[in-house]
């Protein structure tokens, strides 16, 4: 889950006080570079990936649906910021890591391969349709 959309990772209440576009990356101001506060403006709990499909059809007010929504914990965050640290290094010493670390690395690791596979075959499947109807397109002139 935390893998596959950066919102995954966004606390409800940093997204409620601050803009992110729609890939979550945080907005900044063009002219000052800061973060863009929300304002007054609607959030996106409707859109967000934390929140049960089954809490959004309910359409309730965006605080309901903040409150139904999956949050990281601290420890699971420090899990995840650890395990992209060491990815980017290469991991050094592995053996040496706390127990912990590598049962959390072993999870990730497995989940971006088959992400990673997913979106292969999603790939595949999205090539080979526009094929055939490029196919059935040009047939027809």
């Amino acid at each position: 889950m935390w893998l596959a959309n950066p919102r995954w990772r966004l606390p409800c209440a940093v997204c409620v006080k601050y803009q992110y576009t729609a890939d979550g990356e945080l907005m900044s101001d063009p002219e000052s570079g800061k973060p863009m506060l929300r304002g007054d403006g609607e959030t996106p709990c409707s859109s967000c990936p934390k929140v049960p499909d089954t809490v959004k059809a309910m359409c309730g007010p965006a605080a309901e649906m903040r409150a139904a929504a999956w949050e990281m914990t601290p420890q699971q965050r420090d899990a995840l910021d650890h395990y992209y640290r060491m990815k980017a290094v290469q991991w050094p010493e592995p053996s040496k890591s706390d127990p912990v670390c590598q049962w959390y690395a072993g999870i990730f690791c497995q989940t971006e391969s088959e992400l990673a596979d997913v979106r292969a075959a999603v790939n595949e499947r999205i090539g080979d349709t526009l094929t055939m109807v490029f196919t059935l397109l040009t047939r027809r002139r």
